[in-house]
Order: structure tokens, then C-alpha cells, then sequence
């Protein structure tokens, strides 16, 4: 997983929480700020991969918990475990 994808996809979930909600134009809009040209479809593309990955271990977390550099820290090593337990991390 790239750094762009791993951004995506904490900015996506930053507004919502651990219930996860389908992406709003305002998200996008907001995304768009850090990541020019972004589109709803990264944003379910994103999702999907938190749904599908990183729940399967654990519980959703709230995004806000952490800070971005936190995020960047800990999401390569949960990719890693993931990979290891036999999960296919992949963004498009």
C-alpha cells in the first residue's frame, strides 16, 4: 500500500469515527484540499479497503485518536501483519 493510500484512507474515516458511514461530496471536497483530483470513488475505494483489511483483526478505530505521523507510523506495520496473517492489502 502506497503513502497516498494509507492518507486516503485515514482522511476518509477522520469524520467517521468508528461507525463507518458511505463518503459525502463534502468529504471529497474536503479531501480534495490535500489530494487534488481525488473522486467519491477513492474515497469507497478506501472504505472498502478498511472494511475488508484492517477489520478484520480489529474493531474500526477512530481516526481522530491518532495523529496524522501516528497513522503514517503504525498503518506500514499493520499492512505487514496483515500480509503475514494471509490478508491481501491492495488500493488501486
Amino acid at each position: 500500500m502506497n503513502r497516498l493510500s494509507i492518507l486516503i484512507v485515514i482522511f476518509v474515516f477522520s469524520a467517521c469515527a468508528a461507525k463507518l458511514t458511505p463518503p459525502t461530496s463534502n468529504e471529497v471536497a474536503e479531501a480534495s484540499k490535500h489530494y487534488p483530483g481525488i473522486t467519491i470513488s477513492d474515497l469507497e475505494s478506501s472504505k472498502a479497503l478498511y472494511e475488508n483489511s484492517c477489520s478484520a483483526c480489529h474493531p474500526a478505530k477512530n481516526p481522530t485518536s491518532r495523529t496524522e505521523a501516528q497513522w503514517l507510523s503504525i498503518m506500514p506495520r499493520m499492512v505487514e501483519k496483515s500480509k503475514k496473517k494471509g490478508y491481501e492489502i491492495t488500493a488501486d
